[in-house]
């Protein structure tokens, strides 16, 4: 366990979720991304970072970030602040104030503010998985170990506990934190009393809840990791990475196309 730049971490020769998480579309899939080279950012992406920066580790902004003042992110002043600010992120000052509430939001929530003082943030973990022996690395948003609750902080649309649950069931939340729990369980050797989500919402006006993953819920999603697992396993033994469909599937047509009772569905000329 240890807290090092995400350029290293990122080095790491270990699975990881954000790759592993691609088997459920596919071992291709999964193929695909660990080999591509293509990492595109994005504004979203880069909003979503600092957010985690403002929050976790605000004593590192001016080291990561650099603000543009400029209008548009082109012409020679663009390209010159660009230059002088080499390997940070930039954002425009807009950008900034709004992420800057949302992580204010997250600080000043009651139940988030004891997580913070004690919590170790970006914490690297590396293991193997028991079942197979795969080297796996994960890296913590927040781990407490006095109160050994493992924390992830997330951005939402929405922090009304059923709308996020079925996000949290199509994002693969459930999944990815049984991975970070094992994460700690195996490679810290530490117990995980609570897995905690903290979700807040990316608009005005910024609200902040809580989520506690029960042991049903993390049970269901080792159930997926191992699945991912085995399929990878398997996959590099045999050096087969195949896609979603490797045999003749039957069409799936959605049900309206048969009709329901009275009703005539009929197909328009194109």
């Amino acid at each position: 366990m240890n807290r090092i730049p995400f350029d290293e971490y990122a080095a790491i020769d270990a699975v990881n979720w954000s790759s592993l998480k691609n088997m459920e579309d596919s071992p291709l899939h999964y193929k695909h991304r660990l080999d591509s080279k293509e990492d595109t950012d994005t504004t979203g992406r880069s909003m979503g970072r600092l957010l985690h920066t403002l929050v976790l580790e605000p004593e590192n902004f001016g080291a990561h970030y650099a603000i543009y003042p400029g209008p548009v992110r082109r012409g020679a002043d663009w390209e010159d602040f660009k230059a002088a600010n080499a390997g940070k992120t930039i954002l425009k000052e807009n950008e900034l104030t709004e992420v800057r509430a949302q992580a204010a939001a997250v600080r000043a929530h009651p139940e988030v503010a004891p997580l913070l003082h004690g919590g170790e943030p970006e914490t690297t973990v590396l293991w193997k998985e028991p079942r197979h022996g795969i080297a796996c690395k994960a890296r913590l948003d927040l781990w407490h170990p006095k109160r050994a609750a493992l924390v992830d902080l997330k951005g939402t649309p929405t922090t009304d506990p059923r709308r996020f649950g079925q996000i949290a069931a199509r994002m693969g939340y459930f999944a990815q934190l049984a991975h970070y729990k094992q994460a700690v369980e195996v490679g810290m050797r530490r117990a995980v009393y609570d897995v905690l989500i903290v979700a807040v919402e990316t608009a005005a006006p910024w609200d902040v809840a809580v989520f506690k993953l029960e042991d049903e819920d993390l049970e269901v999603g080792r159930i997926y990791v191992d699945d991912y697992l085995d399929k990878l396993k398997a996959c590099r033994e045999s050096g087969v990475w195949p896609g979603r469909c490797p045999s003749v599937q039957r069409i799936q047509l959605p049900s309206y196309v048969f009709g329901d009772g009275d009703v005539v569905i009929t197909m328009e000329e194109v």
